[in-house]
């Protein structure tokens, strides 16, 4: 089983992924991190 975790930020967000071989960061489209929080 997965188990998603999002963080949102006042600049940013981000995203993650906790799976039994460790927790993976989800890149957007340009391949970063963080992802600018747009409200």
């Amino acid at each position: 089983m997965s188990v998603v975790g999002f963080d949102f930020g006042n600049e940013s967000c981000i995203v993650a992924v906790a799976r039994q071989r460790g927790i993976d960061v989800v890149l957007n489209d340009e391949s970063k991190r963080e992802t600018p929080a747009i409200v």
